[in-house]
């Protein structure tokens, strides 16, 4: 979950309501909802895909990432999730999915996309969602 988080600069939201009709394994894509009602096409990453395809295996016949009800992960189970994942990793500051998009943006400032391209790829309208 981090992973595509991180990937995509996924909300919490989004990433929990992330579906498995989005994901595209033969393609290697992602589908998401952009602005306005429009949708996105990320390519996925190696890891992204391998950590996929072990996922679906086992997986939510809709939902990518369940809870243990078997019903969609919530935004509030993926900040649990990313608190016990910060304590084992031994990182000595709060952490928040937030964290993850503002990296993602970073990321691709980084590495020279322009804001217009930036805000694309995170699916924001005038710079927020």
């Amino acid at each position: 979950m981090i992973l595509i988080a991180y990937g995509h600069g996924l909300a919490a939201s989004q990433l929990a309501g992330l579906r498995w009709r989005q994901v595209d394994l033969m393609r290697g894509t992602l589908r998401l909802d952009g602005a306005m009602g429009t949708w996105r096409v990320q390519p996925l990453s190696g890891a992204e895909l391998l950590a996929l395809r072990a996922l679906r295996a086992q997986a939510h016949p809709v939902y990518v990432f369940a809870s243990e009800r078997d019903g969609p992960l919530s935004p509030a189970g993926f900040r649990k999730l990313l608190e016990r994942s910060r304590v084992l990793a031994g990182i000595g500051f709060p952490v928040h999915p937030q964290m993850l998009r503002h990296a993602c943006r970073m990321r691709l400032a980084g590495d020279g996309a322009t804001p217009a391209a930036i805000r694309d790829y995170l699916g924001l309208k005038n710079g927020r969602r």
